[in-house]
């Protein structure tokens, strides 16, 4: 596999296990809490928390200084080990040497959940701010959280993957396998389950998105023609009216992004030379066109929606694949389109992840100066302008 198809496959992987950050709703905010989790890490406010590497990492965005969850003096986060460190003291690391499954802030916890050693069992662990305090509150009766999750007033929202198995006369073994996919809504104070909802197959990635006390996810299913927003009361955790998806094109569904009270989505049009954008009211379900004819070459996705800003990466297919695809960033403000990567700064730029903005102004973005992804949080009008005003977070393995 080419350097080139292992970085866009890291980027996909990344793009799809995390949801767009919302803009001001009704959440229960505390300055430290996270937001959404993914590949190794969960992205808050004002900085992240990267358990890379099984290590507990604080990030500070404006400054980019890492801080360990551990305040033990002299302390080397010595990881376990079944001989020479079996009981390991430092709260940064799995105390049982367990996979860290996901590690996040809420008011003013830190909790972590790791694998276990038996099938369909996660441990979560609740420490205090600092890490410091740890301790075992219960298991999740999961295997494991597929892609990213979300963490919205005390409630950990994610798809959670339970293993199955029957009798059979295919095999060896005599046994199959199979995995069950849910959508789980957990309460972090009791660990009750809250919501759970199967997900017969999943034929793309969902999205997780929280406002004013209700979730929105996209939910495909090819095999039933099931393509819709399905909405949940998170205060009564009953479902709401789903919300039909539109068609793209002919064959093709829209690829809707979150942001606050609204989803937006492009609309081909039918000469295929333009897009709409179309803002999709969450509350009543309307549609309207925000965004008229805009002209980008090749087949465009919408990726984000921040604010003014709107984000759309689009590919060609009359190209090499070094040189496919490109990204834009329309400014509403100015009424802009402009085309944008990070090749100026000297890290591999093309390779870019979901947008996510913390507060409408900044951005956090996926960066590859190797084959190990970084991040970067920097004003998305400095990104627009090629500005090297950024802050790297250098997430290196301990």
């Amino acid at each position: 596999m080419s350097e080139f198809k292992k970085k866009l496959i890291m980027c996909i992987v990344f793009a799809l296990s995390v949801g767009l950050i919302s803009g001001c709703d009704n959440r229960i905010i505390k300055s430290n809490d996270s937001l959404y989790g993914g590949v190794d890490v969960a992205l808050g406010y004002n900085g992240l928390i990267s358990y890379r590497d099984d290590l507990l990492v604080y990030y500070d965005y404006t400054s980019g200084e890492a801080t360990v969850f551990c305040s033990h003096p002299e302390c080397e986060h010595e990881k376990f080990n079944a001989v020479t460190n079996p009981d390991p003291k430092c709260p940064a690391v799995s105390p049982k040497g367990y996979k860290i499954l996901a590690a996040f802030m809420s008011e003013n916890h830190l909790y972590m959940i790791t694998e276990d050693n038996s099938a369909n069992s996660m441990i979560v662990y609740r420490a205090d701010a600092n890490g410091e305090n740890r301790k075992i509150i219960g298991v999740i009766s999961a295997e494991t959280i597929l892609n990213g999750y979300l963490i919205y007033n005390n409630l950990l929202i994610f798809t959670g993957v339970e293993m199955a198995y029957k009798e059979t006369d295919e095999n060896l073994l005599g046994v199959a396998f199979s995995n069950i996919l849910s959508t789980w809504i957990i309460d972090l104070e009791t660990l009750d389950v809250v919501y759970k909802n199967p997900i017969k197959k999943i034929d793309y990635n969902i999205m997780y998105h929280a406002n004013n006390n209700i979730l929105y996810y996209i939910y495909h299913d090819n095999e039933t023609e099931t393509h819709e927003i399905k909405c949940v009361d998170l205060q009564t955790f009953s479902p709401l009216e789903s919300i039909s998806i539109p068609k793209y094109a002919t064959n093709e569904y829209a690829y809707v992004v979150f942001y606050n009270e609204s989803g937006y989505y492009l609309n081909k049009n039918q000469n295929e030379e333009s897009v709409d954008v179309v803002k999709l009211n969450l509350i009543d379900h309307k549609h309207e066109i925000v965004l008229s004819e805009l002209h980008i070459k090749g087949n465009a996705t919408l990726f984000s929606v921040v604010g003014d800003y709107y984000f759309i990466n689009s590919v060609y297919e009359d190209t090499a694949s070094a040189n496919n695809w490109q990204n834009y960033i329309y400014n509403s403000k100015d009424k802009q389109l402009y085309g944008v990567d990070m090749a100026y700064s000297g890290v591999e730029t093309r390779f870019m992840s979901y947008f996510i903005s913390p507060d409408g102004e900044h951005m956090i973005f996926i960066t590859f100066p190797g084959m190990q992804a970084e991040y970067r949080y920097m004003r998305i009008d400095d990104f627009i302008a090629k500005s090297s005003k950024y802050v790297d977070l250098r997430i290196s393995l301990k």
